[in-house]
């Protein structure tokens, strides 16, 4: 037997041994839907950000539900979920150096589509960089950032908590969230990179186990 097998042989939480992260099923369905359905009725695209569970059996639920793609902090958390084929992807953190321009290259050839958060020139080197070995996925964002007014079709923004306002925003139209877990600490983002696995429950049952495929990558 694995190291998690008394885990996956469990059939309910109290055959679990400790400690466990634990995802209730129940309430992350109920989030999803009522996420969904707040970015539907303010006419928002939804883009839920990966780095709360790590898991591409929640962000193809997710995107199942109606997000446009996902977003990812890092290079490494948004192949694993390329890999397991969700092809649209927001990249929120500016890539910088050039031990970045294979890998942000390798992740635009699995995506269908990327995007890449910029704030200055210096990311955008990067970027130009991976382009190159990429195709053109950057080039009309860079004949954009090069003239003047830049006219950007997609305005992204937002996070969990303060989504609930975001239609108050009129020039937003998509809107990045991550789904909170019934775990303490009550912050998912960190206790999603704290273990190898999660279980995940019908109430006081064991629904599933899984790995966290994303645990870790952080380059």
């Amino acid at each position: 037997m694995g190291p998690h097998g008394a885990q996956t042989a469990a059939a309910r939480l109290d055959d679990l041994d400790t400690p466990a992260v634990l995802i209730d099923l129940d309430r992350v369905e109920a989030n999803i839907a009522k996420a969904q359905a707040y970015a539907e009725r303010h006419r928002l695209a939804l883009r839920p950000h990966v780095k709360t569970h790590k898991l591409p059996t929640l962000a193809h639920r997710q995107v199942r539900e109606g997000a446009v793609g996902v977003t990812a902090q890092k290079i490494s958390e948004a192949l694993v979920m390329a890999h397991a084929g969700l092809d649209d992807v927001l990249l929120s953190y500016p890539i910088v150096g050039t031990h970045k321009v294979e890998p942000l290259a390798r992740l635009a050839r699995a995506t269908r589509a990327l995007a890449v958060m910029l704030d200055n020139e210096t990311p955008l080197t990067t970027v130009a960089a991976a382009a190159a070995g990429a195709g053109d996925f950057v080039r009309e964002t860079r004949a954009l950032m090069a003239a003047d007014g830049i006219e950007a079709p997609v305005f992204s923004g937002g996070g969990t908590p303060t989504m609930w306002q975001a239609h108050e925003h009129a020039e937003l139209t998509e809107l990045r969230v991550g789904d909170r877990v019934r775990i303490v600490p009550n912050h998912a983002c960190p206790v999603s990179n704290l273990d190898d696995f999660v279980v995940a429950h019908r109430g006081d049952r064991v629904a599933w186990v899984a790995p966290v495929w994303a645990r870790g990558a952080t380059r």
